[in-house]
């Protein structure tokens, strides 16, 4: 079977797709199984404990979720303190309300139907105001008739009553929210702001992803059509695409360019209109959040342009190639035209996923432990306490948390790695095969060979880029929290085990995609596979690379050029949304979406290019040892020579056959 560090190949074994083969892997399949139980374990916790509705509306200091009907809270650590007023209906009411706007921090706030839309100062308009529409800013228990209490204690910061006067409202995420600002004072004002502000970070971006999900999708189908479109065109035209690719590239990053920057210029200018018009009062810090981070965008995209204009300059002398390239890879594609469809599986599976993934993020969000606490009324009213309820997260659901973060991870490379795999194993048992006229269904005969032998090797693949990706993303999670740090020299160190992970993902990527072809073509185990795999790109890199390093970097661009335009539609719909608190996070989302479907769909080429060229050196490799004919048709044959001769001149006389290396 081998090891990593050795092939174990016999030289007298004919290259063959169809031989009978055993499965390979099992430790890793078995492994990928017993992570998915525990997926699904959590999935199923989240969908018992979890709510959407907190996400969205907020609960109020009882334990009831505003816009819905609740069951009531039972104290399972303190027998003693009881909750009577959860569990009530809250299905009209979706706006939070304090009894102390002045003390946002150490108030009890309830769900109402609406903010106060007028300024109420005696204790007979909230009466006025509750027989006008059925809305009620006293606690639940409290009937409209006892609003007219006169006990010093009626009302406080924990109620039951609000502290007059009571403050025109308006909802700001669904809080309600003074709008006369000059009248209740600037310190006032910054204790609410603060009060906001403090809202937690993650579950504020988990809102906007719920607010903007349907939009989200949206999104997502217009990447898969842009995709389907490229790939279309690109088996028909390709010399057109090639240089179309360039264009529309060049032209997606200047207008997503210049939208960011139009888009930041807008809200800085809103933003300084309005700290000028509320004489300074403090701002949202969502709101600056977001002028910083469009700005940062702004700034990147701006670099990125800069340097993809200088590389597609410099890469148009070898257009040429790559247009010859795509249009030998459209030749299999032509003999297997249902390969441009089988991205549209990926594609679904990858959309189910990621919907559920999603879901199960949100209601992990909302599957906090409700725990009741005494809360006091504080100065002038007499001391008197009352139950409340807060929602703390358990050490199991963090671990929880890290187990699906991986889980996004893991299973996405597993199924973009099944998609690879099916594609090498069709093209290269098209390629391997006399009469190729009388090959039949080579996809189908692919798909059953990676669900019945070689799953475990795509499982096995799949976790080593994992492995690799993961220590990068918790580094860049760490770089973003020490971005006020004065530490330079860990600053630096991080960038250079982030650029280091980087590159060692990139460069298990792709050895990944040429071991999947020599697991089609020889039915091996994925380490044995892998170092095959590079003994013969390392005995054949000079003839190949730079054509195959300049038609994979315009794949890549095409990639971006989807993920751009898809990204700009979304910039000119999100920026205008009031609802959203950081817009640029579900943009980003969007843009990351974008780029997975396209990598869905062009990757065909990539992996059919990548195939052609290994399953080359492979049928060369065995015609030099047994003398028996090469595989390969003249066309090819003759294209491949021709690339070799065009590289010379275009880049000197420094590519030169080495031969194979003796696996």
């Amino acid at each position: 079977m081998g090891c990593c560090c050795s092939s174990g190949k016999d030289p007298s074994l004919r290259p063959d797709p169809h031989r009978p083969r055993e499965c390979t892997d099992i430790p890793a399949c078995g492994l990928f199984f017993l992570f998915w139980c525990v997926m699904i374990f959590i999935a199923i916790f989240s969908a018992l404990q979890g709510d959407l509705f907190r996400l969205i509306y907020g609960t109020d200091s009882f334990g009831n979720t505003c816009g819905r009907a609740n069951d009531p809270l039972v104290s399972s650590n303190n027998s003693h303190l009881s909750l009577p007023l959860s569990g009530m209906d809250m299905r009209h009411k979706t706006f939070l309300f304090p009894m102390d706007v002045r003390r946002p921090f150490e108030t009890v706030w309830i769900c109402v139907q609406e903010c106060p839309p007028k300024t109420m100062v005696y204790t007979s308009d909230l009466v006025e105001y509750g027989r006008g529409g059925g809305n009620y800013l006293c606690s639940y228990d409290v009937p409209l008739r006892n609003y007219t209490h006169t006990d010093l204690h009626w009302s406080s910061n924990i109620g039951p009553c609000p502290v007059m006067p009571v403050m025109r409202s308006t909802p700001i995420l669904n809080r309600c929210v003074p709008t006369d600002f000059l009248e209740i004072g600037h310190d006032i004002m910054s204790k609410i702001f603060g009060f906001l502000n403090d809202a937690d970070l993650f579950k504020q971006v988990l809102s906007d992803i719920v607010i903007v999900r349907h939009d989200i999708l949206l999104f997502c189908i217009l990447a898969f059509i842009i995709s389907l479109v490229v790939v279309f065109v690109m088996r028909f035209v390709a010399g057109i695409v090639v240089y179309l690719i360039f264009i529309l590239v060049l032209l997606a990053a200047a207008g997503i360019t210049a939208a960011l920057w139009y888009g930041w210029w807008t809200l800085k200018m809103s933003l300084d209109h309005k700290e000028l018009t509320t004489n300074g009062t403090q701002l949202l810090i969502m709101e600056t959040k977001n002028e910083h981070t469009i700005l940062i965008y702004a700034i990147a995209a701006s670099v990125v342009s800069a340097i993809l204009m200088a590389v597609i300059c410099c890469l148009f002398r070898s257009a040429g190639l790559v247009v010859d390239l795509f249009r030998e890879a459209g030749r299999a594609l032509q003999a297997m035209p249902m390969l441009l469809i089988q991205p549209l599986f990926t594609f679904i599976a990858l959309m189910i996923f990621f919907i559920y993934w999603s879901l199960v993020v949100l209601l992990l969000a909302t599957s906090t432990h409700a725990v009741p606490v005494k809360q006091s009324a504080l100065p002038p009213a007499p001391y008197f306490e009352q139950t409340v309820v807060v929602y703390n997260a358990t050490a199991a659901i963090r671990y929880m948390w890290w187990w699906h973060a991986v889980g996004l991870i893991w299973t996405a490379e597993f199924l973009l790695a099944c998609q690879q795999m099916v594609v090498a194993g069709s093209v290269a048992a098209w390629y391997f095969s006399r009469d190729r006229s009388r090959v039949r269904f080579p996809i189908c005969h692919a798909i059953k060979q990676l669900i019945c032998y070689h799953l475990g090797s795509v499982a096995l693949g799949s976790l080593i880029i994992t492995i690799v990706k993961v220590p990068r993303l918790i580094l860049m999670y760490i770089q973003a929290k020490l971005t006020g740090s004065t530490n330079l020299i860990a600053k630096y160190v991080l960038k250079c085990l982030i650029c280091c992970l980087y590159c060692v993902e990139k460069c298990l990527r792709y050895l990944h995609h040429n071991a999947y072809t020599i697991i089609a073509i020889e039915g091996r185990s994925f380490c044995p596979a892998a170092a095959q795999a590079f003994g013969i790109l390392a005995s054949n890199a000079t003839d190949v690379a730079t054509i195959n390093t300049v038609g994979d970097f315009v794949l890549f661009l095409g990639k971006c050029g989807v993920a751009a335009l898809t990204g700009l539609v979304a910039s000119l719909r999100f920026r205008d949304n009031p609802e959203l608190h950081y817009w640029a996070i579900p943009l980003l989302m969007v843009c990351i979406f974008a780029y997975f479907i396209a990598h869905c769909f062009l990757s065909v080429y990539e992996m059919v290019i990548d195939t052609l060229f290994l399953c080359y050196a492979e049928d060369k490799d065995y015609s030099a040892r047994t003398g028996e004919e090469e595989f390969t048709d003249a066309h090819f044959k003759d294209y491949m020579n021709d690339t070799i001769q065009r590289e010379r001149r275009l880049y000197g006389d420094t590519y030169r056959y080495q031969g194979p290396v003796d696996l």
